[in-house]
């Protein structure tokens, strides 16, 4: 009997202390994967994956657009180079970059101020448009200009041309210039001719700034129509270096003999 009990023991030992060394050995693994500083998923989050040909969304600026951002709000950044920005941040379309776009359109030198308003236009997005009515409601003092500023708004999925060209023929306010600036790349052309001819009487800068801006683009080069309107828009200003340049460029002497 007392052999039998010893014998029973025995097999039992047999039995559990393998068992219990495995428990041992697969807890202390556990323990040591559990403590393992910052381990490393398997698979990096599918948010942060890179999909070729497939761009970041438009809310989240890329890397080259928030360091356009921070050159524009640089003041040692030189003006011809914060141009350049403005004009590639208008061919980008990022809603990343509208805030820093719509800040410039009322901050530093009237030349960037413009820049920035036709950079948002070529956004072609109603909302932002809107959002740019406002602001320039909030800031001109001209009772005018903001009574046709809500009729525009009222109306902005289908451009008021009456209550545009009112407008347009009100004064040479920089806020009217503004406006202007702001439909030049209506989806509509003929809303972008009625612009550049609205444009043509007014012997400022600002509206000078607006005509090379748009001749420069090739998206209005292409079209006979504008092209020719703004080569007549921007005649007046023949003495200036910069408009000749652009028209130079742009048109030849065989065919424009009238300009040169």
């Amino acid at each position: 009997m007392k052999k039998r009990f010893y014998l029973i023991i025995a097999l039992c030992l047999v039995l559990l202390i393998p068992a219990g060394l495995y428990l041992y050995l697969d807890y202390k693994k556990s323990a040591q994967n559990s403590s393992a500083p910052n381990a490393e998923p398997l698979l990096p989050a599918i948010s942060n994956v890179p999909v070729s040909g497939v761009s970041a969304p438009a809310t989240t600026p890329s890397a080259e657009t928030t360091k356009f951002i921070t050159d524009l709000q640089d003041p040692k950044v030189a003006e011809s180079e914060k141009s350049r920005i403005l004009a590639v941040l208008g061919k980008q379309k990022q809603v990343g970059a509208f805030p820093a776009l719509s800040a410039a359109a009322f901050n530093g030198s009237e030349k960037l101020q413009f820049e920035a308003i036709l950079a948002v236009a070529q956004y072609e997005d109603p909302d932002l448009r809107l959002q740019t009515l406002d602001l320039i409601h909030d800031r001109c003092n001209d009772a005018r200009l903001k009574s046709g500023l809500q009729v525009l708004k009222a109306a902005d999925r289908h451009v008021d041309l009456s209550e545009l060209k009112a407008l347009a023929a009100h004064s040479s306010d920089i806020f009217i210039l503004k406006l202007l600036a702001l439909y030049a790349y209506d989806e509509d052309p003929d809303v972008r001719l009625s612009i550049i001819e609205w444009l043509e009487p007014y012997d400022k800068n600002n509206a000078k700034w607006i005509l090379v801006y748009l001749l420069k683009d090739e998206e209005f080069r292409k079209n006979d129509s504008l092209r020719l309107a703004l080569f007549f828009a921007l005649k007046k200003w023949k003495n200036n270096q910069e408009v000749v340049q652009c028209i130079t460029e742009h048109f030849d002497k065989e065919h424009y003999p009238e300009w040169f």
